[in-house]
């Protein structure tokens, strides 16, 4: 292979992977979906685009720092469960992050979030790393889901 040929083909990979993204970033958008990625040993917390739309915050004033810049978006009813469930799932390798709390935008919006996350650890078990999503919920979903739980908890279901 020569240097115009491995040009070429370097081209033709990069638009493939432009379309591969481009596909995933409409997929999560569809969803009202997010991914994150925390580095537990240096607590640096990286978030997609569509983080920064569900949490209605812009990236550029964001502050990264970590678990704490994260979680002073959850309302205080939610933030010990919350950080705890978390915290918990980091330590327990058998606990599995998945729960769903409130937040609070900058523009004093509640939005229902569903989070997931999955726990690397190193070679010893250490927790050093954790991705997952967040999911927006919409209120309309979460109140057919409530009216459905009330319907069976009346019919004693």
């Amino acid at each position: 292979m020569n240097i115009h040929e491995g040009e070429s083909r370097m081209m033709t990979l990069g638009r493939h992977l432009d379309v591969i993204s481009s596909r995933r970033d409409i997929a999560l958008d569809s969803a009202l979906l997010g991914w994150w990625d925390w580095d537990i040993v240096t607590d640096s917390l990286w978030w997609s685009a569509n983080m920064f739309r569900l949490y209605d915050v812009d990236p550029d004033m964001w502050p990264q720092n970590g678990r704490d810049g994260w979680s002073r978006f959850i309302i205080p009813e939610d933030r010990e469960k919350t950080v705890a469930r978390l915290l918990d799932a980091c330590e327990n390798p058998s606990v599995i992050y998945n729960i769903v709390f409130r937040v609070c935008t900058p523009n004093k919006e509640i939005r229902i979030i569903l989070a997931t996350g999955r726990v690397m650890r190193d070679a010893d078990g250490k927790a050093v790393r954790m991705v997952g999503i967040n999911m927006l919920i919409p209120h309309t979903l979460a109140s057919e889901m409530a009216d459905s739980l009330v319907t069976m908890i009346d019919h004693g279901s």
